[in-house]
């Protein structure tokens, strides 16, 4: 069993048509972040960190940063796309993502 770190609980799995996906390709997630701090230090390293606690469908490499702005970062893998906010701290979280086939 695999834990998040203290302050982080999840929401996940919210089956549906996300970001130009069809309706039957596509599966979605969002987790809930009870605290804005404690993250990783880049996007990518907070990626990194996630993936092993969700699905089996999204990668364990390849993540890179294609956009970023005030509302965080948005990071691709493949066929997979997972966002990252910024928190207090300075620090990189994941709070929402998306596989399509």
């Amino acid at each position: 069993m695999r834990l998040l770190p203290a302050g982080v609980s999840t929401a996940l799995l919210l089956a549906g048509s996300l970001h130009g996906c069809g309706p039957s390709s596509c599966t979605g997630f969002s987790v809930s972040l009870a605290a804005s701090t404690g993250g990783k230090a880049t996007p990518e390293a907070a990626a990194i960190t996630f993936v092993p606690s969700s699905s089996p469908a999204l990668p364990r490499t390849g993540w890179h940063v294609t956009t970023s702005d005030s509302a965080g970062a948005t990071l691709v893998s493949g066929s997979a796309q997972l966002h990252a906010v910024q928190g207090t701290d300075g620090t990189w979280q994941i709070d929402s993502g998306q596989t399509c086939s």
